[in-house]
């Protein structure tokens, strides 16, 4: 697993040290960062057989208006293969790379998907990369993880103003559910958000990253309410209830913490995550 390891600054680039020794930017990163050791041979892989389809009209002259915040974890294989092309396709574009700034995000699980100041703060990520392109000051759409389509047709649906739905639409509904309602709403209406949201989710770990997003920023109501509901939809899975099981440790909530595990065990009695779990819940409820 990673850990914060000593930081190092580099001009504008702050780095950290995993436990294997692998170093990470972390925060924000100079335009350049990537292209420069130990980034530069997955960033060179990634644009080594690119080549943008030129078929698609861009509307370049909308993206020239546009701003474009990319959060990244130089960990992560989808950030390495998307950051990499996107860059290349902007440049092949002909427009500026200082419209462009690039944030890495953390990935051990103390820090999980956050910035050293906590830059990601109020941008609503939980998958990277995540592109967010701003005209005058607003979000006029995103690219979560991957492309929907394409990267260039994205990217011309995006300058046409008619952007595609970003991916992972079951968090798209929740954080829209939290801006909308009391977080105290959501025991009365889970029945609800189950039925709207089964066909749009696309598998337990969509919601079970977004619940682990959210613990690691701090949020560990909104965090538990995540992993209750995941537990809901997916209830012959053991992840559902582990997950649950370590929000409640989280709180101190030693017997629900212990009722979580076992149902994980029942599943999956070799889990040995849930076995270490349970038994360190049940040394909790010695003591």
């Amino acid at each position: 697993s990673l850990i914060l390891g000593v930081i190092a600054s580099y001009s504008q680039n702050q780095t950290y040290t995993t436990s294997s020794e692998e170093e990470h930017l972390w925060g924000p990163i100079s335009n350049d960062a990537l292209t420069q050791a130990p980034y530069a041979e997955w960033y060179e892989e990634s644009i080594k057989d690119y080549y943008p389809d030129n078929d698609i009209q861009m509307g370049v002259s909308n993206l020239e208006k546009m701003n474009v915040t990319i959060y990244l974890g130089t960990w992560c294989g989808d950030s390495k293969n998307w950051v990499p092309k996107f860059i290349s396709l902007w440049n092949s574009l002909g427009l500026d790379t200082e419209h462009i700034s690039l944030v890495g995000l953390h990935g051990g699980r103390a820090h999980y998907k956050q910035g050293p100041e906590a830059e990601e703060k109020g941008a609503h990520i939980h998958r990277v990369p995540t592109f967010i392109f701003e005209k005058n000051g607003s979000e006029v759409g995103r690219i979560v993880e991957r492309p929907l389509n394409s990267l260039e047709l994205d990217i011309a649906q995006l300058a046409a103003g008619i952007p595609s739905e970003p991916r992972y639409q079951a968090v798209s509904y929740m954080i829209d559910f939290y801006e909308n309602h009391e977080i105290e709403q959501f025991d009365h209406e889970i029945d609800q958000i189950i039925d709207d949201t089964d066909r749009i989710n696309s598998g337990i770990y969509e919601l079970n990253t977004y619940g682990s997003v959210l613990q690691s920023a701090g949020e560990f109501e909104k965090a538990q309410q995540i992993f209750k509901l995941n537990q809901k939809m997916y209830p012959y899975e053991p992840r559902s209830h582990y997950s649950l099981g370590v929000s409640h440790m989280g709180k101190e909530e030693w017997n629900d913490a212990k009722d979580c595990f076992i149902e994980a065990l029942k599943i999956n009695p070799k889990d040995p995550y849930a076995v270490k779990r349970l038994h360190d819940t049940n040394e909790k409820l010695k003591s």
